[in-house]
């Protein structure tokens, strides 16, 4: 807390907007020199959080709080400058001069101790000017100060007995230095490293030394190392120790100098890369285990008011990113991703890529309800995830599984490999569900094997494809002017009730993508609609939904052309639909593709339509019949009145470019009146019918 931040309910100054702070007049005090600090300033003083003190106009002590006397054994009236060695007091004593003429001063340099190497990480500096005074007294503020004052080091005092020091130390130079101390040993150095030491760094250890410094200093390397697989690099490493009492001037040092010590940088980069992933920078999987380890094993968990969440995130469809825009679109898309889960992960949290699309979080939470919000989360920031390639553009969405541990759990013993690939195992469940779903499974630390177990069940497989495995349904789209129904939808779903409520379409067309199946896939739904269209009477149309590696495939689109030409009124009927994902992934096949199926007739659709105003143009430049609005972009409008607003124009923007508008997933009443009132042509979803076994007739609904 800075003092420009301190509430008045505490009884204490705010006011941030002047440089010089003035004392209530209603106070009345002035505080010369002899005289004491008003009360409340003492109080305020106490109050702040860093160590602070006041410091008069001569730059002497006039009040410091406890936090200040843990990390200094000065007291009030002592010079200030007598906490610093030198020349850290050389750095701040402008800006102590400036803050004293009035000024609001930082200094954001390390500042060194009299006793101990580090004594704060910077400083803030606040005028204050007493009635009556010419120059302001100046409140500083330590960032980052030590926790606890180090005693000093004991003092050697050289006099005969220096031999006996110089005995205990193997290393290559020893010297014990006077006036000329920093000459002498950096002579002693430029030999020993064949003139690769800086003068002037050997000169600042030096001053730190002299006040009574532990001063360390790495130079240049031995013999640089080019193979890290031999060992790490080794540097010549100087210590220097002062002699001597604080009073003699000047104070000797004993310099002692080592050549085979190992880079500690190189060695904290190692240390860092070691639980580093190296693309993402995210912690790896065994940084990510340990960070699990210290969270069980702590002895405050059982008294904490938080519980733990594990959750895996498998990317859906990264595969097509690598395969289509090559692995420097992969990399791309990974470290997107890596940013919005470090962005999700928060202080006592830890985000880790611990596979090639898999990543895993450890999460702190207060409630299995938490877990779901926060997955929701990730899936919504991986949606809005966009990688441009050309003219490709990739998005990417996840299946993430969960695994809650209750803090009340006994988990001491618990193998945290198990914990994960629980979590695993709820994830490869909305995997076959179709992706992009979370699942969030509570972990019984007694059955944790078992758990893993029952929840993994066998994945889907295309190359076990048979048409017997497919149904067809269909889903009513209703016309808003006229309120009857114009079209249907047709849905591939997986026969049997059990395979429908484990496996989803959208897993299927996963995997059939993965293994080259969809044209089949495909091939096997159209023939059925275009036999049983071919046998109905009516002006409804049928919307069919394709994937982009069937409308790239010849024999496809060889086939779908014989099946158009044998019935040319059939094509007027039919409307193929292609998601927005297929087309911003391959914008040109799906353009070829439009062109082609719109000489026999057909209409043509893009699916899912997120909103994303960008992407308008790409859709004006192929000009499909209909657009399907995503479902998020309607549910919820008839409670929002803003995101009614923003669908109402996106409406009357897809409108003026000659497409018409299919909202999805309409649910209520108050929505569907309320989508009536825009520039929207048609809807569909639970409120005007639910999906029925195709072919049929679905009954007229009016609402």
């Amino acid at each position: 807390m800075k003092i420009g931040q301190i509430d008045e309910g505490d009884g204490l100054l705010r006011n941030s907007q002047r440089s010089v702070r003035d004392v209530d007049e209603n106070a009345g005090v002035a505080c010369r020199p002899g005289q004491p600090v008003p009360d409340y300033y003492v109080t305020l003083i106490e109050h702040l959080p860093e160590p602070a003190v006041l410091v008069a106009p001569d730059a002497s002590i006039k009040v410091m709080n406890a936090r200040f006397s843990q990390v200094s054994a000065l007291r009030p009236g002592d010079p200030l400058k007598s906490v610093f060695a030198g020349k850290s007091w050389e750095e701040i004593e402008p800006v102590f001069r400036a803050a004293r003429a009035g000024v609001l001063s930082s200094f954001d340099r390390p500042l060194f101790h009299e006793g101990v190497c580090l004594f704060a990480k910077g400083a803030s500096l606040t005028p204050l000017r007493f009635h009556g005074a010419e120059q302001a007294h100046v409140l500083i503020q330590f960032d980052g100060a030590v926790e606890d004052r180090p005693p000093r080091l004991p003092a050697i005092t050289p006099g005969g007995h220096e031999a006996a020091w110089l005995g205990h130390f193997p290393d290559k130079a020893i010297f014990i230095g006077g006036t000329n101390c920093a000459e002498t040993v950096w002579k002693m150095l430029q030999r020993e490293t064949g003139g690769r030491v800086p003068f002037a760094e050997v000169e600042q250890c030096l001053i730190r030394s002299r006040a009574g410094d532990l001063a360390i200093l790495h130079m240049a390397p031995v013999e640089p190392n080019t193979d890290m697989e031999e060992g790490p690099t080794l540097v010549w490493e100087v210590r220097l120790v002062p002699f001597g009492s604080p009073g003699e001037e000047p104070r000797p040092v004993m310099a002692i100098a080592r050549g085979e010590v190992p880079c500690p940088v190189e060695i904290e980069e190692n240390r860092r890369l070691a639980a580093l992933d190296s693309l993402t920078e995210l912690a790896n999987r065994r940084a990510f285990l340990r960070f699990l380890k210290r969270a069980l094993s702590s002895a405050d968990r059982p008294r904490s008011s938080r519980d733990l969440a594990v959750l895996y995130i498998d990317l859906d469809e990264f595969k097509k990113v690598n395969d289509i825009g090559g692995h420097e679109a992969g990399d791309t898309m990974l470290l997107k991703v890596a940013a919005c889960l470090r962005h999700i992960a928060g202080p006592g949290e830890i985000a880790a890529r611990i596979g090639g699309d898999e990543f895993a979080l450890a999460l702190s939470v207060k409630s299995k309800a938490e877990v779901t919000r926060r997955a929701s989360e990730i899936l919504d920031g991986l949606d809005r995830i966009r990688v441009e390639v050309g003219s490709r553009v990739f998005t990417i969405g996840a299946s993430v599984g969960a695994a809650y541990l209750d803090r009340r759990q006994e988990v001491e013993n618990v193998d945290l490999a198990q914990i994960l690939k629980l979590a695993d195992a709820a994830c490869l469940k909305g995997k076959r569900l179709g992706g992009r779903t979370a699942h969030v499974i509570t972990v019984d630390s007694q059955q944790l094997p078992n758990q893993a177990r029952e929840v993994t069940h066998r994945p889907i497989e295309s190359s076990h494809f048979q048409t017997g495995d497919l149904a067809l349904y269909c889903l009513p789209v209703v016309c808003l002017k006229r309120n009857d129904i114009c079209g249907e939808e047709i849905l591939l779903r997986i026969g049997g009730e059990q395979e429908q409520e484990e496996y989803s379409a959208r897993s299927l067309v996963s995997a059939a993508e993965r293994d080259g199946y969809i044209a089949q896939v495909d091939s096997w739904t159209l023939d059925q609609v275009m036999d049983a269209a071919s046998e109905r009477t009516g002006r409804r149309w049928l919307t069919v939904n394709v994937s982009v590696l069937s409308a790239a495939d010849p024999v496809f689109r060889r086939v779908l052309a014989y099946r158009l030409r044998m019935n040319p009124l059939l094509a007027s009927r039919l409307c193929l639909e292609i998601s927005e994902r297929d087309f911003l992934r391959e914008p040109s096949t799906v353009e070829s593709f439009f062109h082609f199926i719109k000489g026999f007739g057909c209409q043509t659709a893009i699916d899912d339509f997120s909103g994303n105003w960008p992407l308008l143009a790409r859709v004006a430049r192929i000009r499909p019949d209909w657009i399907k609005l995503d479902a998020g972009l309607v549910r919820g409008i008839e409670s929002d009145e803003v995101k009614a607003q923003l669908l109402d124009v996106l409406a009357n923007a897809l409108d003026d470019l000659g497409s018409r508008v299919i909202a999805k997933h309409v649910e209520s009443a108050d929505a569907a009146a309320l989508l009536k009132t825009m520039k929207i042509a048609a809807a569909q979803g639970y409120h005007y019918g639910r999906p029925q076994a195709w072919p049929c007739a679905p009954a007229r609904q009016d609402r």
